[in-house]
């Protein structure tokens, strides 16, 4: 075929798409450095600092930075938030 993907380099632009799309959706409707509630989501709530910073916490109380915590979890906040 003479395809070659490289999935991981792939996977790496797909996350840095969602993760600036999150900073985009809380700077558009003006909600950094607010606490932000989510609905149907492994996470419980985000909080996006003023420096473009994404912090998650589970229901379990776990609060750490998004890089922190498995791609599919960003994805999910990415999807919760396209709800609101």
């Amino acid at each position: 075929m003479g395809l070659e993907i490289d999935i991981e380099n792939e996977l790496a632009i797909l996350w840095q798409k969602i993760y600036n799309s999150i900073l985009q959706f809380i700077m558009d409707k003006g909600l950094t450095d607010t606490p932000i509630e989510l609905q149907n989501c492994c996470i419980k709530s985000l909080f996006v600092t003023s420096d473009g910073t994404i912090n998650l916490t589970d229901y379990n109380g776990t609060k750490d930075l998004a890089e922190t915590f498995d791609d599919f979890v960003l994805y999910e906040v990415y999807q919760s938030l396209q709800k609101k």
